[in-house]
């Protein structure tokens, strides 16, 4: 029987998505939430994560994180990926809110990791904006310009 590695189980991949230590895992729309499913899938020991999305930017944004592939379809990715996929067993698909995720304990431990370089923050930032630039920051956000916008107050 083979068993399974032990590996971290912080974040929507490991916990809702139960990606575990060589297995390969499929992230569908590799923007601000996505980029980090990619990231935990690879912080979790998978052999390779296929990043699916239609905007080039966002993609290469997902291979910075860890995506080890990154394609614009679903069909462009079942022709050039080894198996193909999500077909043939015990595949799944799952969604998720909020990554199964209890903050109290895995704000400050993902803290810890980004602290440890274990894991990026800084890089899913896309621009800061200020106050006054709100509505810039949501223009980039509709035209695709922007993944993750930050607003940030000065005092």
């Amino acid at each position: 029987m083979k068993t399974r590695a032990a590996r971290p189980r912080q974040g929507a991949s490991p916990r809702a998505g139960d990606v575990r230590v060589g297995d390969a895992a499929v992230v569908f729309g590799p923007g601000g939430a996505g980029r980090n499913a990619v990231e935990g899938a690879r912080c979790a020991g998978t052999s390779s994560v296929v990043a699916i999305g239609p905007s080039p930017r966002r993609q290469e944004r997902a291979l910075d994180l860890g995506a080890t592939r990154a394609f614009g379809d679903p069909v462009a990715a079942r022709k050039m990926s080894p198996g193909g996929i999500l077909i043939g067993y015990h595949r799944k698909m799952r969604g998720s809110l909020f990554g199964g995720a209890n903050p109290l304990h895995d704000i400050p431990m993902m803290l810890g990791l980004w602290h440890e370089g274990r894991i990026k923050l800084s890089e899913l930032i896309t621009k800061k904006y200020s106050l006054d630039e709100i509505n810039e920051g949501y223009h980039d956000l509709m035209d695709g310009k922007n993944t993750r916008g930050v607003l940030v107050h000065g005092h």
